[in-house]
C-alpha cells in the first residue's frame, strides 16, 4: 500500500471566534454546543503539490505524472502573474564578480529570470522540479569551487495561519 496523506475537513460555527483550535478542544462546553458542517475529505497529491478532493485518483503511468506536472506549472504560472514573485530560487555563489555576470548573461539568453549581485546569481523557478532540473544543467558549466542550491523564496511564503490540525487517534 501507498504512503498516502488524507484529511477530512470540517468548518466550526463562530461561536467560539477568537479562541484558537486548541483553546475549543480544551473548553469544558465544547461537546454540548458546537456546531460543525462536513465539507469533505482530501488527499494530499504529490506531484502538483495541494490538497484536492479524495475522489480524484493519484496518477499512476508516466503520461499521468506528466499532464499533473503540467497543471501544476500552469497553476504556478498563474500565481506569478497574480503575485509578482516565484515559490523557488536557484542561488549560485561563484568565485568572482567576472563569473557570476558570465553565468547570469548565459541564463538571461536562455529566457530565465536571472537577479544578480556581485558574486551571487539567482534564478526564479516555478517549481522543486523545475529547479533541479536547471541546476543539473549548469552544474557542469560552474567553475569548481562554485555552490549552486534550491531554497523556498521566503519572500513568497503563505504569512496566513495554518488551517489545518493533525489529530492522531493513537492521542486519545
Amino acid at each position: 500500500m501507498r504512503n498516502e496523506d488524507w484529511r477530512v475537513e470540517i468548518n466550526l460555527d463562530a461561536k467560539h471566534e477568537g479562541y484558537d483550535f486548541g483553546e475549543r478542544l480544551r473548553s469544558q462546553d465544547l461537546a454540548d454546543d458546537l456546531s460543525v458542517d462536513f465539507t469533505g475529505v482530501t488527499r494530499w497529491h504529490p506531484v502538483e503539490q495541494e490538497w484536492k478532493d479524495a475522489s480524484i485518483p493519484l496518477p499512476e503511468t508516466e503520461t499521468e505524472i506528466r499532464q499533473e506536472l503540467g497543471r501544476k506549472e500552469e497553476a504556478e504560472r498563474e500565481e506569478v502573474e497574480e503575485e509578482g514573485s516565484y515559490d523557488w530560487l536557484v542561488k549560485i555563489n561563484l568565485p568572482s564578480a567576472a563569473d557570476a555576470e558570465r553565468i547570469a548573461e548565459t541564463l538571461d539568453e536562455a529566457g530565465h529570470p536571472v537577479h544578480r549581485i556581485w558574486r551571487w546569481v539567482t534564478v526564479d523557478v516555478l517549481t522543486e522540479e523545475i529547479g533541479n532540473e536547471l541546476i543539473s544543467s549548469i552544474q557542469e558549466s560552474l567553475p569548481a569551487d562554485a555552490e549552486i542550491w534550491l531554497e523556498g523564496n521566503l519572500d513568497d511564503a503563505d504569512t496566513r495561519p495554518p488551517t489545518s490540525v493533525y489529530f492522531d487517534p493513537r492521542m486519545y
